[in-house]
């Protein structure tokens, strides 16, 4: 080793490697700052400085070629500018250009009489944690005029790193590659990792008892403090939570004075699937802490080549959370100037989250670090107040487990307005003596209530002569029309149970729903009645009956429909009109046309809503179908300019949606069959408690994801006729012991507004992620993604299969893009028109795996080729992923070295980590499309039918 020139240790050559894929970016400065109270001598200050980069060579080092090389010493010669706190936070801000000059910068501003801030600019390379404690004392005893002994080795001749991959292999083997955070949304793949911090005191009686927890188990505070982020982080769905930590690296007395980059990062692992105690929980810390410090050299590279992990820039690959713990710097006073250390905020982050406990006098300071692409303020502030929350009951009670924690302080319950108890049609009779001449429908005809309720009296009476009593099922089978509300208003006056038949399904399916409803009387118009011809029960064809006064004794309790669910197995539901009468006080809106289909529990909504409100049941300035039909209106331009109000329910709206009509305001609805409308824009109505619980009934915190349930005075009777079935999904209300509760079975993630956000993910894969983004792109016209092993996409011209898997593995992050995308000519849909997915996966298992598809290399691709053998030592596929050929990040800069002298033209690193293909980089660095792609024409109808078919697959449920 020469004396000006010494290597890298493994940790440092990776953050080498790294900050060469972000040039010219301050991504890995590491300022602070030195408060100095009390009258200051400057010139003495520059010499003290002078005297720390003289003993310590990487405060003095350009870095270049993966060594540290020394440069003579350059006197600092300091003088004081007026400046204040983000004059400060600028100057930490500002990059190094390692291979130019030392890493290593000191700005002094005057803050006021006898005030002064030293802020140290200094890149991470040549400084770490325990390098910040040994520069104070240094500094402090320069400054009182000390003598400092020799340092008893030099920086570089540290021992080597030794060799634990195997350990790290085993115990890493099997780790999730990603774990869940209370995120926005999925991981982008390209982000500026800008920065926001937020901080909670804890008090300190709290810290004293976690204390003492941890001697209990023989544990250190640090122990005591990561075994409850652990909980917390349990609390967003990860049953094994990995989290990096910085060993000092510092292995003996004479290595404890050196400044640099000695910090050994590892990965501490704890495995929570078996719910255990949080005593438990801290023995496993404390062996997984002791055990890593046993094996502190972390080979990164090696082991994540030998597990096989797949290389993705949208997250830090092992772990995505880093934990520190540490004790507040006190002043140190030095004649009449007492020096005190203080943390600068950073503006980037180098993992997602960071959590930094520090012990003080007031108590426990919480600072979470955040990326604020990923997490909302509220979500953070949540976090927060979920760590108290957890080191509260471990302080009261180390033997709760890891589930009972996950519910500890979270209360869902909710005081629910008295119940509407009315029956559906005394709603609308109360408009009709309230408006009479008010337009009830605007459609084929035009009526008044009052007119509408003569008809309304004709059909009830047409139904109480043929007997119809309460609890009697009455099929309509009605085309959409203006008589459609008549009689479904005329069969509940009647006292009937109204029971849909959709007139555009199959006859087959029509006679055969009606016999297995045991219809008392089916309705039908003259289109649907020959189809009930061969039929065993009597139909009665819709005729203009005089109006005859019915009364009924239905009452709120008694059933009012069977409608059914959406999905590949409809089940028939027995909705009260206690129940939908509930679903019908939200009068937000209350005129709009007919537009979903009878065979959607919600098209029962569409009709009434507005007729129960007082409202027009035809054209508004408000619209209520599905985002799918929506969409359609809008391409063919059929979207009447006087909606100004879009109402969807079955599937949220896509952000292409809501940018295309920005100017329109939307309302989503929640609503099944079992709750009617539950939650509005992911808001309770009133008479409706919506829980997010977990696998055991219990609620969860605030980000975290559970499955709903829906409670209240929305809830069907049950399923018809399937008793078994009924209790498994209503249950009792865990909260309300005169209570039910409907499980959905839906995810959801309630925020910490109280807003609930319903999710269609499979583990963790968001599915309505992967089709809007593979319906982003001009050759789809439809997509359905089915789990994360499989994707289906219909393409109208120009794109193989493989080609749009690249495509979506740049957009998305590499854990959410499926394994396989097959395409096919068309997507079987059930008569609703929502995607068959029983016959897609047949057609999958049918239909060739189109992976293997290959087309000639390019003399673009054939350049990038031989580089690529020539890093790798090997030959590749055009498709085989740079990572998964046995690169890493040391070996990608190489080859980014290489690529520019050979295409003579910058390339940057991280480009190429986003195109890790030989294909997709050729295409990136050419700027090719991957394959021929559509003409203009052509991709303007692709892009109209692939705003269409968005959303279809959350049609009414």
């Amino acid at each position: 080793m020469s004396s000006d020139r010494f290597p890298l240790s493994p940790a440092a050559q990776r953050l080498w490697t790294l900050s060469r894929i972000r040039p010219g970016d301050p991504f890995f400065n590491h300022p602070f700052a030195v408060d100095i109270d009390g009258p200051l001598d400057v010139g003495l200050l520059g010499r003290c400085l002078t005297g720390i980069i003289r003993r310590h060579e990487p405060l003095r080092s350009r870095v270049e070629d993966g060594a540290h090389v020394v440069e003579p010493v350059v006197p600092i010669e300091l003088s004081a500018v007026d400046g204040d706190e983000e004059t400060g936070h600028r100057f930490g801000q500002e990059p190094f250009d390692l291979a130019a000059a030392p890493p290593f910068r000191v700005l002094l501003l005057r803050l006021g009489p006898n005030r002064h801030r030293l802020v140290v600019n200094v890149h991470h390379i040549a400084i770490d944690g325990l390098s910040l404690g040994v520069f104070m004392a240094e500094l402090v005893a320069l400054y009182g005029g000390e003598a400092l002994p020799d340092l008893p080795v030099r920086f570089g001749e540290l021992p080597p790193a030794g060799d634990d991959r195997d350990y790290w292999t085993r115990r890493l083997a099997g780790a999730p590659v990603v774990i869940d955070l209370p995120t926005t949304g999925p991981r982008p793949m390209a982000t500026d990792h800008r920065a926001a911090r937020r901080t909670r005191l804890i008090p300190a009686d709290v810290l004293d008892r976690i204390r003492q927890v941890g001697r209990r188990g023989r544990a250190t505070t640090y122990m005591a403090l990561k075994a409850a982020c652990d909980v917390v982080l349990a609390h967003y769905g990860n049953d094994d939570v990995l989290m990096g930590m910085a060993l000092s690296g510092r292995d003996s007395s004479a290595h404890t004075g050196l400044i640099g980059y000695l910090v050994k990062p590892v990965v501490l692992r704890t495995e929570l699937g078996d719910d255990p105690t949080f005593t438990d929980v801290l023995r496993r810390v404390r062996n997984d802490v002791l055990d890593a410090h046993e094996h502190p050299d972390l080979p990164l590279e090696d082991v994540l080549a030998k597990l096989a992990v797949v290389r993705d820039p949208s997250y830090h690959p092992l772990f995505q959370v880093m934990f520190s713990h540490d004790l507040e710097a006190a002043p140190q006073v030095v004649g009449e100037a007492a020096f005190t250390r203080r943390d600068m905020r950073l503006d980037s982050m180098k993992v997602e989250l960071s959590i930094g406990l520090v012990e003080t006098a007031q108590g426990l300071e919480a600072v979470f670090d955040y990326r604020q692409d990923l997490f909302e303020e509220s979500t953070v502030d949540s976090m927060l107040e979920r760590l108290e929350v957890v080191l509260r009951h471990v302080g009261e009670n180390p033997d709760l487990r890891v589930s009972e924690l996950r519910a500890a302080g979270v209360d869902q319950r909710t005081v629910l307005d008295a119940p509407l108890e009315r029956c559906v049609h005394e709603l609308f009779a109360q408009q009709v003596a309230e408006r009479p001449d008010a337009i009830a429908v605007d459609a084929d005809q035009r009526w008044t209530y009052r007119e509408l309720a003569e008809v309304v009296a004709g059909v009830a009476g047409r139904l109480s002569e043929f007997g119809v009593k309460p609890e009697a099922r009455v099929g309509v089978c009605v085309a959409k029309s203006a008589a459609l509300p008549a009689v479904v208003l005329g069969v509940l006056t009647a006292g009937g149970v109204c029971v849909p038949l959709d007139p555009a399904l199959p006859a087959h399916l029509l006679r055969a729903m009606a016999e297995e409803y045991d219809l008392a009387v089916v309705l039908a118009d003259e289109r649907a009645e020959p189809v009930f011809a061969s039929s065993p029960m009597p139909v009665l064809r819709l005729e203009p009956w005089p109006a005859r006064e019915v009364t009924s004794a239905v009452a709120p309790a008694d059933a009012a429909f069977v409608l059914h669910t959406a999905g590949d197995d409809p089940q028939a539901v027995v909705i009260g009109h206690r129940a939908f009468a509930n679903s019908l006080r939200w009068k937000d809106i209350t005129s709009w046309p007919m537009s979903g289909s009878l065979a959607g529990a919600a098209t029962m909504f569409e009709i009434l809503a507005p007729l129960a409100n007082g409202g027009t049941l035809g054209p508004g300035s408000a619209l209520f179908d599905t985002p799918a039909s929506i969409a359609e209106l809008h391409v063919a331009g059929r979207l009447p300019d006087s909606v100004r109000t879009i109402v969807t329910t079955g599937a949220e709206p896509p952000a292409s949606l809501r940018e295309a009509l920005s100017d329109r305001e939307f309302i989503d609805l929640y609503a099944t069959a079992e709750t009617s409308v539950a939650l509005v824009n992911g808001r309770p109505l009133p008479g409706v408690r919506a829980y997010v619980l977990d696998d055991r009934l219990r609620p969860i915190p605030p980000g975290a994801v559970g499955e709903l349930h829906i409670g209240g005075h929305h809830l069907a009777h049950g399923y018809l006729d399937q008793p078994d079935e009924t209790a498994e999904r209503f249950r009792p209300d865990p909260f309300d012991p005169d209570g039910r509760i409907f499980a959905t079975g839906d995810l959801a993630r309630r925020s910490p507004d109280g807003t609930l956000r319903v999710l269609r993910r499979v583990g963790r894969v968001d599915l309505d992620a992967v089709e809007s983004t593979l319906l982003t792109h001009p050759a789809v016209r439809r997509a359905c993604a089915l789990d994360s092993e499989n994707a289906v996409a219909v393409v109208r011209q120009g794109m193989s299969a493989t080609g749009l898997r690249d495509w979506l593995a740049e957009r998305l992050p590499h854990y959410t893009v499926p394994s396989r995308v097959q395409a096919v000519d068309t997507l079987p849909v059930l008569p609703s028109g929502r995607p068959d997915r029983a016959g897609i996966l047949r057609l999958l298992a049918e239909t060739p795996d189109q992976a293997g598809e290959e087309l000639p290399l390019t003399d673009a691709e054939q350049t990038i080729t031989r580089a690529w053998t020539a890093v790798l030592g090997r030959t590749v596929g055009a498709q085989e992923n740079f990572f998964d050929a046995g690169g890493n990040s040391l070996l990608l800069v190489r080859l980014c070295e290489q690529l520019r002298v050979a295409f003579d033209r910058q390339i940057s690193v991280i480009d190429l980590f986003r195109h890790p293909t030989v294909r997709a980089m050729a295409a990136h660095i050419t700027g090719a499309p991957l394959e021929t792609a559509p003409d203009a024409a052509e991709r303007g109808r692709a892009r109209q039918e692939a705003l269409r078919a968005r959303g279809k697959a959350g049609q009414h449920r």
